[in-house]
This record gives structure tokens, sequence and C-alpha cells, in this order.
């Protein structure tokens, strides 16, 4: 009980009105982007940042045609099939 005292002893005045408080309208700095938020980790001050010489890169088989097996279209796109 003698915590609950000295936590609450003081005293809170109540203030005058909304017409004594000062008008401080401050300008909303922080721009809301558009569009989907980026997902990216937060990285340590220890990690490095990547390079390209680090990443892999994406390999791309050449497509071929399943009806004529030739490379460079697909079934779809086929002049021998029409």
């Amino acid at each position: 009980m003698k915590a609950y005292r000295r936590t609450y002893c003081f005293n809170v005045n109540p203030i005058k009105g909304q017409r004594s408080m000062k008008k401080n309208r401050v300008a909303n700095t922080v721009k809301i982007k558009s569009g989907r938020p980026t997902m990216n980790r937060r990285k340590d001050k220890d990690e490095q940042p990547v390079d390209s010489k680090t990443q892999m890169k994406k390999k791309y088989n050449s497509i071929w045609c399943l009806y004529c097996d030739e490379v460079g279209h697909n079934r779809r796109t086929c002049k021998m099939k029409k």
C-alpha cells in the first residue's frame, strides 16, 4: 500500500481548456509510397553487401518445338503445324 501511495501521490492539474493550448500544426513529413511494400531483410552491420559476382545467374534452356523438334519456337507458334 505504501508503494501505491508513493506512486500516485502527485497531483495532475487539469488544463484550462483547448483555447489556452498552443496551436502546433506539424506537417506530415512521412510520405506513404504507393504499391506493395518491399519485404527485404534488415541486414546486420557485419554482413557485406551482395555483389553481382556472388549471385547466381539465371540460366534458361532454349525452347524447342514438340511438334517438329526444332529449336527457337514452341508448339503453339510452329509453322509446320499450320
